[in-house]
């Protein structure tokens, strides 16, 4: 990911940087889940088509990479259990000319599905599989995260009153 910096990237990845934290308003997270039921996707779904579309704007790449942590709490017998399970994920999104929001939601909408079928392979495995050229300054695959961070509540049974994204 190309971003344009205020400065030039260290020659070694340092992990420096800040957190930006807003939290929606109650209207805005009920239009949110309005959105979101009407394209007939999660909210996931709709913050990661958005989120690609505005790092694809603002390096100016038409394929942009984000990685995504997903908890594999699938597996039997997990759900019960004290522990970390998290893995990271990569989404892929592309962009061609002439591209409407509702198409990419619904790309986003197939590729979330497909991921789900491969979330079990570990990040480390697929990044040695393809034996990228490493680069110090960077990390492998992807320079981007996204997270939805759910509350108490289950986002797809309940509302979204009031979501904190940072």
């Amino acid at each position: 990911l190309s971003l344009p910096l205020d400065y030039p990237r260290p020659k070694l990845q340092t992990f420096n940087g800040g957190v930006i934290k807003h939290r929606l308003t109650s209207t805005l997270s009920q239009e949110l889940n309005a959105l979101a039921a009407q394209k007939q996707c999660s909210l996931f779904v709709l913050f990661m088509a958005l989120y690609s579309k505005l790092l694809s704007r603002y390096s100016g790449q038409d394929e942009v990479f984000i990685g995504t942590p997903i908890a594999n709490r699938h597996i039997a017998g997990t759900s019960t259990i004290c522990g970390l399970f998290a893995n990271t994920q990569v989404y892929r999104c592309q962009y061609v000319d002439g591209q409407t929001i509702d198409e990419l939601i619904d790309q986003v909408k197939r590729d979330s599905i497909a991921a789900q079928e491969h979330q079990d392979l570990p990040f480390e495995q697929l990044v040695n599989a393809l034996s990228l050229e490493r680069d110090q300054s960077r990390t492998p695959l992807f320079q981007a995260m996204m997270t939805l961070q759910q509350g108490a509540k289950d986002l797809a049974l309940a509302p979204l009153n009031d979501l904190s994204v940072s």
